[in-house]
């Protein structure tokens, strides 16, 4: 779910997020990555502590998702 292409894979090569803009940065955490785009920033990846950043606490979220 870290990868933010919407599988549940690993994968020993980067891989391309369905973000559907260019990151300018990105960050990661050890279970979680963001990325920040023109004008809008999204995160996937585990979220049961909020780390997402959407207000909602799941177990993972595979996709990117904007944050508030």
């Amino acid at each position: 779910a870290q990868l933010g292409d919407g599988s549940f894979v690993t994968s020993p090569v980067p891989v391309r997020t369905l973000l559907g803009a260019s990151a300018l940065d990105v960050t990661v955490g050890s279970t979680h990555a963001c990325a920040r785009s023109e004008g809008a920033s999204s995160c996937w990846g585990r979220a049961e502590s909020g780390q997402i950043g959407d207000g909602l606490r799941r177990n993972y979220t595979p996709l990117p998702v904007p944050v508030l």
